[in-house]
């Protein structure tokens, strides 16, 4: 593997990434100067092997005006380390809200920088774990919502990974960093299935033997949904498939509202991860339907109601089903 002066404070920077396993913390962090690592980059390494090299042609040409030049550059290299190490000193991190997303969609982890000082930051990156940096400007004597993102494939909590805060401002010659372990997460909900099967509507408690159901409304037009080959012909919408439309069936609801039992085991046959992707469906679509509704899950029963408070406590039990 090739290997150059230049590429050193890199091999540094990637051996000296200690604190990643430090304990995640509730309270604030504040970046003080222990917590603080300052390398030069690349670019830095390349002004001093540059410097270096003016050093040598002014001592054999004995120019004074070369050592007046290698002096303001070298003084400038020297205060510009300052200012990179000043970019994160003091700033205060405090962990956010949980959020909630969908399979698939990136998680969002959400912290508040506090900057106590007169001063804004410029150009402070934020990487979680091994993901992409983001870059923010943390305005002066004020605290700025930050919602960083990774990516999801599968459904439960996501703890916030290590947080890495690091800067390369002014000048991109010295790169200052730091890892922060703040206890966060990020709620991610199954996959919406696309097509599932039509609940019924029963009344009472679900159970396992599920006795009489209770036959849709037939009252008032209540919407559409997408047509499925077990619909009747009497509730498909053929004016708006003669205009073009795809295929749709019409809804009614009753004048006494029907509570809506969404059971596991009307779904038999099904492996855990697609019942869980066609409960979440239709969880989002009773709600929508401003249908009062009622969630059975193994071991979990949550009793008809509607409203946003409703929907995540529904969502939350299908994202954390079959964890501890």
């Amino acid at each position: 593997m090739s290997f150059s002066l230049t590429s050193l404070p890199h091999w540094f920077h990637r051996r000296l990434n200690i604190d990643r396993r430090a304990r995640s913390r509730l309270e604030p962090v504040t970046l003080a100067q222990s917590r603080i690592f300052i390398l030069p980059t690349r670019n830095g390494m390349a002004l001093l092997m540059l410097l270096l090299g003016m050093v040598v042609a002014a001592t054999n040409f004995d120019s004074s005006e070369l050592f007046l030049l290698i002096f303001m550059l070298l003084g400038t290299f020297l205060v510009t380390m300052v200012h990179t190490y000043r970019n994160l000193a003091g700033l205060r991190f405090h962990p956010g809200h949980e959020e909630q997303v969908f399979s698939g969609e990136p998680a969002v982890h959400s912290l508040q920088v506090e900057n106590p000082f007169r001063t804004p930051r410029k150009a402070v990156a934020f990487e979680l774990g091994e993901g992409t940096e983001q870059v923010y400007d943390i305005p002066a004597d004020d605290k700025t919502l930050i919602k960083l993102r990774e990516g999801t494939r599968k459904r439960g909590r996501h703890d916030m990974p290590a947080l890495t805060i690091s800067t390369r401002y002014p000048m991109g010659w010295f790169r200052a960093w730091s890892h922060v372990r703040l206890i966060g997460s990020c709620l991610v909900y199954p996959r919406p299935s696309i097509d599932p099967p039509a609940p019924s509507a029963a009344r009472g408690r679900p159970s396992e033997d599920q006795g009489e159901v209770a036959q849709a409304g037939q009252d008032d037009f209540n919407g559409h949904r997408r047509y499925q080959i077990t619909d009747s012909p009497r509730h498909v919408d053929w004016k708006a498939e003669a205009r073009g439309r795809e295929r749709l069936t019409k809804l009614f609801a009753s004048h006494e509202q029907e509570e809506l039992w969404l059971d596991w085991h009307q779904l038999q046959g099904l492996d855990t991860e697609t019942r869980l992707s066609h409960l979440c469906r239709w969880v989002l679509d009773a709600e929508s339907g401003s249908r009062s509704y009622g969630l059975a899950l193994p071991g979990l029963t949550l009793e008809p109601a509607r409203g946003d408070a409703h929907k995540h406590r529904c969502l939350k039990a299908l994202a954390l089903y079959g964890e501890a």
